[in-house]
This record gives structure tokens, sequence and C-alpha cells, in this order.
């Protein structure tokens, strides 16, 4: 009885809906509290937020790299690290903003999650992006690609 008036908010809330017998009973208040809140029941959700994390403009790639790694460790608790790793680092790919710039990093093989950041950020310095999306975030508005100037033109023509 003490942890059913002890509770807040939702949680109080949710015990409203149950008859007096799983009220009653700590043993079965327990389990309804561990079906609503628990992380058995949130893994589809974070499996759907994995799916479809997108690199946000402004965002550092260092930012994606972390969310990409909670999202992998909240989805795929059971799963061997070096195992998780190897999804976490695809699911970074595929969040990358720009496909040519994914392609690109894709193509570099990288073998976890962090080996995936050290190549886009390495990439992002080679082809040329601002000096901000070297340094993790979002480029100057070119998609890492980088723009041809009069040089490249005068190049070519040649």
């Amino acid at each position: 009885m003490y942890l059913r008036s002890s509770l807040e908010k939702s949680a109080g809330q949710v015990l409203w809906d149950y008859c007096a017998e799983t009220t009653g009973s700590l043993s079965k208040m327990i389990k309804v509290l561990k079906e609503w809140f628990g992380e058995a029941n949130h893994s589809d959700k974070y499996m759907l937020e994995l799916k479809s994390r997108r690199r946000r403009p402004n965002a550092t790639l260092r930012n994606l790299h972390s969310d990409i790694r909670r999202l992998a460790a909240l989805t795929l608790p059971e799963l061997e690290h070096g195992a998780r790793e190897t999804v976490a680092c695809d699911y970074f790919i595929d969040a990358l903003d720009n496909p040519n710039f994914a392609l690109k990093v894709g193509e570099r093989s990288p073998k976890d999650l962090d080996s995936a950041l050290r190549v886009a950020l390495q990439l992002a310095v080679c082809l040329g992006m601002s000096s901000r999306a070297a340094d993790g975030s979002a480029g100057s508005g070119n998609n890492g690609t980088r723009k041809e100037g009069p040089a490249d033109q005068r190049a070519q023509e040649k």
C-alpha cells in the first residue's frame, strides 16, 4: 500500500487502471511497473530511433557517433560488443547527411564505430568541408563535396 501511494506522475497513473487485486500485491505491482517502464519493452522504440537517426544540420560527427553508440547499446544489449560495434558502424554511415560522403566513408571499410568516426573526420578535411566540419560539425552547405574553383576549371580546360 505504501508503494502505491508514494508513486508520482505517470507511474502512479498507470496503477489507476488496475484492479485492487493487482495493486494490493507488491509482486503484481512491480510486474506491472516493469512492463510499463522496463527497458525490455523499449528496445523496439530504440531500434526505430537507431534506424531513422540522421545527422542534423550543424550537428557534429562526434555527436552523431555518441548518439549511435547509445542507441545501439540500448537496442542490442545482449549482442557481443564487437558485433554491436560492427552494426553501429553501419548505422553511423547510413546516418551521414550526404549519400556521397557516406559512400566514401563506407568505401574505407571501417571495422567499428570509432574507426568510422575517424574516417569521416579525415574525409571531411580531405574533401574541403568547412573547418567546423573537419572538427565534426556540419559542412558549409556543400554536403561533403568540394566545389570547383576557377583554378580547377582552368585545369580541366587544358
